[in-house]
């Protein structure tokens, strides 16, 4: 089964981190190019999860910003949040992990992120905006 918990930022393969390098360098046209070679070879499943691993926030913490820098995934548009917190529990056995996308804009996803990071947890999680 592959899921987000098939990989971690330190299990990620190397061209993972070549990706979301080339996402954070602003250069999209090749990130994606890279990202379809790296598809073709393990599937898109794996693809899509071994960036997002790379990026993932820690717990603690939710990021916000463009979707490809929130996701590492140089295909997602608009622009999206991850709540750290949620993905550690469900690394050890809790609930699916929470996260928005598709917003239009930064002032969009940012107001769903602090809405989570209020209502979401006992106790409020900062959110901190990704940016190259």
């Amino acid at each position: 089964m592959t899921d987000i918990r098939t990989y971690t930022r330190q299990t990620a393969p190397p061209w993972a981190k070549d990706i979301t390098d080339t996402i954070l360098a602003g250069n999209l046209g090749r990130a994606r190019e890279m990202w379809m070679r790296a598809a073709g070879k393990v599937g898109a499943d794996r693809a899509i999860y071994a960036v997002a691993a790379v990026v993932e926030p820690d717990p603690g913490r939710i990021t916000v910003g463009e979707a490809p820098l929130v996701f590492g995934n140089p295909l997602r548009t608009g622009f999206a949040w991850r709540c750290g917190e949620c993905l550690d529990a469900f690394r050890r056995g809790g609930p699916d992990p929470h996260a928005g996308v598709n917003y239009k804009t930064l002032r969009g996803a940012t107001g769903a992120a602090r809405k989570h990071a209020f209502e979401g947890h006992p106790k409020p999680v900062p959110v901190e905006e990704v940016t190259q």
